[in-house]
This record gives structure tokens, sequence and C-alpha cells, in this order.
């Protein structure tokens, strides 16, 4: 654990300021249809502008009442769950992911098995809890990508083969989160591997790899590899840092974690669940401010993603 210590002080030093992605285990829907110019509304809607909450609302229910086909109105729905979570209606927000569901189902009857469809009816059955249900969409992806052709006597050209594992490796990272989220671990460490042997300078992969070998308490060589890995591949993002900070936790090295999620905070606030990681922590490190940082940060998080870190052990207490 030295040695970690060490490894984080010296990675502090050559880190960037650099903002990551949204975390990855939030497993966002996929978009691929083009949108039309003059919707504004649906731009506004899929934005999800945390500032203006209310305003997103309102664009997704004007989409909604367009009727402009089964996928708009999921998606619209859907991005309005979100937000509805975010803003804690909850109720509001469970209403608007089972109205998702209903209407990707309509969208994956009429797109012939479009892998896009099963993966944003999976991204609402997960957001219901719908563990198996969701995971059966992603491999029903994966299987239609998987045996995807370029057309008859063609031959598969490099960049068409490397988009195709770029996609595979993409769906067994999602399934891989649908599984740490349920708490299989070893199933979810199969996926994420995967993931990483098609994909392995791939930042979230790595990071992936090493949350749920810190979850399962399990090859704490391999965790530490893997988040050095996803820290080297995405030149010191907050989502590593974070990943880093989370192996430290479950490590009971609460001292360098306190000093990890800090770290993420400050390269990207909006990264709440690195704010809220370290009340936590602060908490297990007996500082008093620790509980109230915890609690102010959770009123601004998704029940769905804190809970997939809460589930894995993010607590205050033992």
């Amino acid at each position: 654990m030295r040695k970690l210590a060490a490894l984080l002080a010296v990675f502090w030093v050559a880190w960037t300021v650099n903002a990551g992605d949204a975390h990855a285990q939030s497993l966002p829907f996929d978009w691929q249809n083009e949108v039309p110019d003059a919707n504004d509304n649906f731009t506004r809607c899929m934005h999800r502008d945390r500032a203006n909450a209310e305003r997103t609302i309102r664009s997704c229910g004007r989409v909604i009442s367009e009727r402009a086909g089964s996928a708009y109105t999921a998606a619209a729905h859907y991005s309005r769950g979100l937000m509805r979570e975010m803003l804690q209606d909850r109720e509001s927000a469970r209403d608007d992911f089972n109205l998702a569901y209903r209407f990707f189902t309509i969208a994956i009857d009429s797109s012939d098995g479009h892998t896009d469809a099963y993966r944003n009816r999976a991204a609402a059955l997960y957001r219901l809890e719908r563990y198996p249900e969701a995971i059966a969409d992603y491999e029903q992806a994966l299987a239609v990508v998987a045996n995807a052709r370029s057309g008859p006597g063609t031959r598969v050209r490099s960049g068409l083969a490397d988009l195709r594992r770029n996609q595979i490796a993409n769906l067994h990272y999602r399934i891989g989160g649908v599984h740490f989220r349920a708490g299989n671990w070893q199933a979810a460490s199969d996926a994420f591997d995967q993931a990483a042997n098609l994909s392995p300078e791939n930042p979230n992969y790595q990071g992936a790899r090493c949350e749920v070998r810190a979850a399962a308490d399990v090859d704490p060589e391999g965790a530490r590899a893997a988040c050095v890995a996803a820290i080297t591949f995405s030149d010191g993002s907050d989502e590593a840092i974070f990943s880093l900070g989370f192996l430290l936790f479950s490590q009971n090295d609460f001292a360098a974690a306190y000093q990890a999620f800090s770290r993420a905070y400050e390269i990207d606030v909006d990264n709440i669940l690195a704010r809220y990681a370290r009340g936590v922590t602060a908490v297990r490190l007996g500082q008093s401010a620790g509980a109230a940082e915890m609690e102010a940060a959770a009123q601004l998080i998704d029940a769905s993603a804190l809970a997939y870190y809460t589930n894995a052990g993010l607590r205050p207490e033992p």
C-alpha cells in the first residue's frame, strides 16, 4: 500500500486538469437518429441542463406531446426521467422510465432488430432495476453486432472492423455495469475484462476492472494495475482518480482515499459522486464535517448512480 500511495503522489505531480466524460456507470442510452433541425425542444431535452432543470423537463414534455415517433418519444421520457431523478422526484422518474421502456419496445418492433433500440431499452430497464431483462437486451444487441455482415461478396474494411470491435467492447462494458449494480461481482468482472481485452487503452474499461475487484475484495494487484492504466490512458481524468479512490477506500486506506476523491472533485466540480465519496471517507476518518458534505452531495445525485457505489461498499459505516 505504501507503493500505491507513492505512485499516487507521483501521478498527482504529472496530472493535468482534464475533465473526462460523465460516469460511464450511469449507463446512458445511445441516440443515433438524426435530430430534426427545427426540434429545439428535443435538443434541450437531451442536453439535460441541471442549471435549467425545469426548462429541460418542459422541453421533454413538448417533445412527448409532438408524437414525432416512438424512438423520439421514448428518448424524451428517458431523458425527463433522468432529470426528475436528479431532482429527487423518484416516483415521476419511474413513471417516465416505464413509458420509455414501452416506447423503446415499439421502436424495437419497428426497427428490424437495430442494436440501438435494444441498447436504449436496456438502459430504461436498468433504471427500473429490471437487471436480468436489461442484460438480455444488451446481449441481444451484442448478438446483432457480432453477426453483422458488411454485405454479400465484400470484405470487411479495417475501419469497419475497428468500429464493430469497439461496439462489442462497449456492450460487454454495459453488461458488466448491470451486473455490478446487481452485486454480481464475478459476472461483472468477466464482462469488464472482455471489454478491456478488446479495447485495452479505454480508461473507462480499466477503471471498471479496478472498481469491481475493489468491490469484490479480490486481486488487489490486478485492481491497482487497472487503476493505474485508467489514470494513464485518461491523462488523469476525474473518473480514473475516483476509481483509484474507490480502491483505496475498499482497502481501508481512508487517508489516501480522501486525497484521491478530493483530487477528482477538484478536477471537475460536477463530479458530485467524488464529493459524496469524500464526505463518506471523512466520516470514516472521524471528521465532523464529513456527514454534512455527504448528505449535501447525495441530494444532487440520482438514486441509481448513488446506489451503484453504496451497494458496493461506499458507505459511512463499516
